[in-house]
């Protein structure tokens, strides 16, 4: 069994994933969200309420997947004993990055530094290159299968960055330069599922560092899923095709966690016709920076690709998706696409503010 409890984090990522295999369980925390401030962030708060928590993954470097995450092992570096026994971090500790303060690969150095601060006074186990096919035999309560970074992308961008680090580009945004696509709304879903994909520039940090996203698959006895970070999907595609999974034998999941907050660049048809899976999470609040996640592209590419099957499609977002729409600035749906696309949104209910569910097994 996975439960997921999916946290609502502004533009980024908070994920608690409750796994249960056989009579061993455990929580793994999935990045932290944008801000250090539980006013603005319920990671920082929720995180404080479970009984305890195995394993910690910043799937990359970004402000918004690292800032919570950073905020909690502050507080807790004090500790007598440490609230997560594992640490999955990629960073390279001798990066001298370019630019303020403020960016997020000084935060991430920074985060590198506190964490060997605790792993040398403590028995915790401490990460910090994750590669495809990493194992983790402590694991009891899952199956963990590291799709990306490959080793080779991971060098590329150390390299890149300890050698050449003025080369790289600083620009803030982390999608791909292109205009907003508030005119999508006027093309059908149908059109929207066939345009061509730009490629990912790694003169680009934004799009180097979400290149290099911690991805996986998670497996809990019979349940499965695909957590994707924000990785692009040419990458998760090599690294599925490496396992034998093709458009004729499909990688079925229960859940994925769409990459990054359902960009269009981040999702393609090559990808999801390798997937069998009916349940979508997409996690943004719909408005930061230049983003504006998600895309009707990227959700037309889930709704329209080729490889579908005829079962119902869910898309699980972790705001009320009026409220996604009103910082878009543009809707999403046209009125009955749910019905002609076989579809059903759900959000975050009342009680709780954050989406909490089990997923059926496939």
């Amino acid at each position: 069994m996975i439960e997921v409890h999916f946290l609502p984090a502004q533009n980024g990522d908070a994920l608690f994933l409750h796994c249960k295999k056989g009579k061993e369980e455990g929580w793994i925390i999935v990045d932290g969200g944008p801000s250090q401030n539980a006013k603005f962030n319920p990671f920082i708060r929720e995180i404080e309420k479970l009984p305890s928590h195995d394993l910690i993954v910043m799937t990359h470097q970004d402000d918004d997947h690292l800032v919570g995450i950073k905020a909690y092992i502050n507080s807790h570096k004090g500790d007598d004993i440490f609230p997560s026994k594992r640490l999955w971090v990629n960073s390279s500790r001798t990066m001298d990055m370019p630019g303020s303060g403020d960016l997020s690969p000084k935060k991430a150095s920074k985060l590198a530094d506190i964490l060997s601060e605790i792993a040398q006074r403590q028995d915790i186990k401490w990460i910090d290159y994750i590669t495809e096919g990493h194992v983790d035999d402590s694991i009891k309560f899952a199956d963990i299968d590291v799709l990306n970074p490959s080793e080779e992308m991971i060098k590329r961008f150390i390299s890149a960055y300890e050698e050449h680090a003025g080369i790289i580009s600083d620009e803030k945004g982390s999608d791909l330069k292109s205009d907003r696509v508030d005119k999508d709304f006027e093309i059908s879903l149908e059109c929207l599922s066939k345009r061509d994909k730009e490629k990912p520039s790694e003169a680009n940090y934004h799009q180097f560092a979400n290149m290099v996203s911690i991805a996986f698959i998670i497996k809990c006895d019979e349940m499965c899923g695909l957590m994707l970070g924000d990785s692009f999907p040419n990458e998760i595609v090599n690294a599925l095709r490496r396992r034998g999974y093709s458009q004729d034998h499909k990688l079925k999941v229960d859940f994925m966690k769409v990459a990054h907050h359902g960009s269009r660049h981040n999702t393609s048809n090559e990808l999801l016709d390798m997937i069998a899976c009916h349940n979508h999470l997409i996690s943004t609040n719909g408005g930061a920076a230049n983003t504006y996640h998600p895309d009707r592209e990227a959700l037309a590419n889930i709704l329209c690709h080729d490889g579908r099957d005829d079962q119902k499609v869910h898309l699980f977002f972790n705001y009320k998706l009026s409220e996604i729409e009103a910082n878009k600035h543009f809707r999403l749906f046209h009125e009955g696409e749910d019905e002609k696309y076989k579809f059903k949104i759900h959000e975050p209910n009342e009680e709780s503010k954050h989406n909490k569910y089990r997923v059926a097994s496939n």
